[in-house]
């Protein structure tokens, strides 16, 4: 049937209604990534090899303490004369009791040789000027006194030095599973779609199971609590691991934060730094940082003269090439208070649907402080990571920081009449912190 006269276009050819100016359809085949969940601590320590098998499900490792101690006063005393002995008490409970032999320093420089030390529980302790023109200082209840060497006269005997504490420390492998399943009409309805120019429907899903695995294990690197007699309904025992905050926190970290509500100042660091001097911290750390502490860092710090010094080295990011691995981890080196700090922001701890919610708001707030050098072992020439993934050895070689199984009536090898394919992941791995005691935990903190 003719139609009146006029040009045939688009809308005369389809019943498609057309809504601009193209002829045809026009859909981006790829899958646009806007949330990258894929940035997390544990990218950083795959990236730099920091993964150690372990032959039980809980693992061990040992660290000494200082040589070296104080002694608290219990009582104030006066001031001696030049050349005069002064008798002091210590408290026993908040310090050491001092060795005789052993030789004391004061804050005016005047050094002091322990001539003698009493049997009672809190010891009064004689101390001499081992110059007879000096005086011993006043000492108010709670000062502390520190030993740093010892004298000895020719001939005679020689009293036992202190013991360093040993501390042991354990964290446990946790099992971590994720599964996903496909039916057999979603399995045989597919959908082109371009993922890393491949045409996929199903395996968008699969990777959105391995991406999720992963997450899982790096929030529980961070976030984790050890556990303790956790079992599930059927009383099965249950490990989880023990995540960086937890270890700062719970193991002899170093937890500060800032003098003033969402500010950073330099005075922060400088008090932090001499904190870190005092637990004999290294000299070079990864910073790990929330949005709202980088975003405070970056604000209150950027025109401070140590933010723009720089400082990278590279040395820090494992073999290879370092400088490309900072460069891709997105990390800025900034070099304060004799020290290199190379920063992260993490947004991991930044995560709108986990770690950054209207009721979470605190760890957006929080930098944690990680060292980047190895801690070298006590007695030889060995040293460890800081930080490092442990995974279980299995008997068979099967390496248990990550197992694909795919099952399922509509696997290549069917193991159900079922008609699904099933895709499970399994891990079994955990968190391993090497002398906590350097970690820091940085707040600062909303109010």
């Amino acid at each position: 049937m003719a139609t009146n006269a006029g040009n045939i276009d688009s809308t005369f050819l389809s019943t498609v209604s057309f809504t601009n100016t193209l002829e045809q359809r026009e859909i981006l085949k790829s899958i646009l990534d806007i949330y990258d969940e894929e940035a997390t601590v544990l990218d950083i320590m795959d990236m730099t090899g920091a993964a150690v098998p372990s032959a039980q499900t809980e693992f061990f490792h040992t660290t000494n303490d200082f040589l070296y101690a104080t002694a608290s006063v219990k009582t104030a005393v006066n001031a001696g004369s030049a050349g005069a002995s002064v008798s002091v008490t210590f408290e026993s409970d908040e310090g050491v009791t001092p060795v005789e032999g052993e030789l004391c320093i004061f804050n005016n420089g005047v050094v002091a040789y322990v001539n003698s030390v009493s049997d009672a529980s809190d010891p009064v302790v004689v101390l001499k000027p081992v110059n007879a023109s000096d005086s011993i200082p006043a000492q108010a209840d709670g000062d502390l006194v520190s030993f740093f060497s010892n004298a000895y006269a020719e001939g005679t005997g020689v009293n036992q030095m202190r013991k360093s504490n040993l501390v042991k420390r354990s964290n446990k492998l946790q099992i971590f599973k994720t599964k996903t399943s496909v039916t057999d009409i979603a399995y045989g309805s597919k959908v082109e779609v371009e993922f890393k120019g491949k045409p996929y429907y199903f395996l968008k899903q699969q990777h959105d199971a391995f991406v999720k695995h992963r997450m899982d294990i790096a929030f529980a690197m961070l976030f984790g609590r050890a556990s303790s007699s956790l079992t599930d309904k059927d009383s099965n025992a249950i490990n989880t691991t023990a995540g960086l905050r937890d270890t700062i926190i719970n193991s002899g970290g170093i937890t500060a934060e800032t003098g003033t509500a969402n500010q950073i100042a330099l005075a922060d660091y400088k008090t932090l730094s001499r904190t870190m001097d005092a637990n004999r911290c290294p000299s070079e750390y990864f910073m790990y940082a929330g949005a709202d502490y980088d975003n405070n860092f970056d604000e209150d710090l950027s025109a401070a003269a140590p933010f723009v010094s720089g400082g990278i080295q590279y040395n820090a990011f494992g073999s290879g090439n370092g400088k490309a691995k900072a460069l891709e981890l997105g990390i800025d080196s900034i070099k304060m208070f004799g020290r290199t700090f190379h920063k992260k922001r993490f947004s991991a701890l930044s995560h709108p649907k986990v770690s950054s919610t209207a009721n979470l708001t605190q760890y957006a707030d929080e930098a944690y402080l990680v060292p980047a050098n190895t801690i070298k072992t006590d007695g030889g020439g060995g040293a460890q990571r800081r930080m490092q993934l442990r995974y279980l050895e299995m008997q068979d070689g099967v390496n248990s920081r990550f197992r694909e199984k795919i099952l399922g009536g509509l696997a290549p090898t069917p193991t159900s009449a079922t008609d699904t394919l099933d895709i499970v992941y399994t891990s079994i791995e955990g968190l391993q912190i090497l002398g906590s005691e350097h970690f820091v935990k940085h707040d600062c903190k909303d109010s």
